[in-house]
């Protein structure tokens, strides 16, 4: 993989394939699938269409969410 370095389509400057987005969701304890959509629906109100801009996307999330996941990416 090659990070992305440049502009996105809402003119955000990505460096080194690192955007943070912040939500407003309280995360411990919470549903990892609610926290990926509300971290999903941040980054596409802030960069735009995540697919016609990005091959692939990486979502870290804290440890203190609730479920089973090791890692998760779309």
């Amino acid at each position: 993989m090659v990070p992305f370095n440049g502009v996105t389509a809402t003119n955000v400057r990505i460096n080194n394939g690192v955007y943070s987005v912040t939500i407003s969701d309280t995360i411990k304890g919470a549903n990892d699938t609610l926290i990926v959509d509300s971290v999903t629906a941040a980054l596409k109100n802030d960069l735009g269409d995540l697919p016609s801009q990005f091959d692939h996307i990486m979502i870290c999330l804290p440890p203190c969410t609730a479920g089973s996941w090791v890692g998760y990416g779309t």
